[in-house]
């Protein structure tokens, strides 16, 4: 070798090592991914993996300077499998199902530029602002109380900010007493009980309930009611349970009280022969000191001949 030879290697060289050294990926070549340049040079061994990377045999080590630098590059099959045609290789496609139609990332995924969770190709606002939520087709639904509830939906448009609420919008209500969890201060009423506006079990009338004639004997259809006070109470072992016995106001004040509290003491222990915890109920009379109507009237004697049930935590 003359060294007019050696000249045109040495000029030659620089351009094939920045070539060859910088070649590490497949290109893209009329929309579809091809293998390196020079693969031509090289057997199809179908045993190969779909890429790798290559290495110059000794005679192109010589050239190299210091000959200790190793000639690589990346070589590609060009039957490289993409199952669902996106462009992207099945071995590093991450969403292999993906139509055929929908533009993908590199990753082989649909492409989601405003990161709203709705790809692009079906996205019909690509700029939705981050975080917004939106619909099907990308654009932002308005939620004027920000409950998560569109206003479309939203049966209880003004529900304050932060309080959890059902898929129509409305605050829960988890014991079903009416009064919403975020106000509720007695959260486990039993089912059926009347509470007051925080939620707390108000004294009610255990209408039905009532007595053989001057006695503390519990009707047939009294026995009926407590059944199911019995079995609506034994859900909520925790709470305690205080049974009130009220009379008109015939008779003498203090029999009216000692029977009162014969009726209050008569249905606790009904209640607690059917599965309620006697130790969690207590059992008092007030006789006549507490109406809630005219005792002049017939009507409103038989409003005040009552026996009241309060639960508390």
């Amino acid at each position: 070798m003359n060294n007019k030879d050696i000249t045109k290697i040495l000029a030659i060289l620089p351009i094939l090592f920045i070539t060859c050294v910088s070649a590490q990926q497949p290109i893209e070549r009329d929309g579809a991914w091809d293998s390196y340049p020079y693969e031509k040079d090289f057997e199809d061994h179908k045993g190969w993996p779909d890429c790798a990377v290559m290495e110059g045999n000794s005679e192109n080590k010589k050239y190299l300077p210091g000959k200790d630098q190793v000639l690589t590059w990346t070589i590609c099959r060009s039957d490289s499998p993409d199952s669902d045609h996106d462009g992207v290789y099945d071995h590093i496609d991450q969403c292999p199902d993906t139509p055929k139609w929908m533009v993908v990332d590199k990753k082989g995924c649909p492409l989601d530029t405003d990161g709203d969770g709705v790809p692009d190709s079906v996205d019909q606002c690509p700029n939705t602002p981050k975080g917004a939520k939106v619909n099907g087709v990308g654009c932002t639904v308005k939620d004027s109380d920000g409950d998560g509830v569109p206003d479309s939906a939203d049966q209880c448009p003004n529900t304050p900010k932060g309080v959890a609420v059902d898929s129509v919008g409305c605050p829960l209500d988890s014991d079903g007493d009416g009064i919403a969890d975020y106000l509720d201060q007695c959260p486990n009423t039993p089912a059926g009980i009347t509470v007051n506006d925080q939620g707390c079990s108000a004294p009610a009338v255990l209408k039905g309930v009532h007595f053989e004639f001057d006695s503390a004997q519990l009707t047939l259809e009294a026995q009926d009611i407590l059944n199911n006070v019995a079995q609506s109470l034994q859900s909520y072992p925790e709470l305690n349970i205080s049974v009130a016995g009220h009379t008109d106001s015939t008779g003498p004040a203090i029999y009216n009280k000692q029977l009162s509290q014969l009726r209050a003491e008569s249905v606790m222990n009904y209640l607690a022969s059917h599965g309620v915890d006697k130790a969690k109920m207590t059992a008092m009379g007030y006789g006549e000191e507490h109406p809630i109507a005219s005792n002049l009237t017939r009507d409103g004697r038989t409003q005040n001949r009552r026996v009241e049930l309060q639960t508390s935590n």
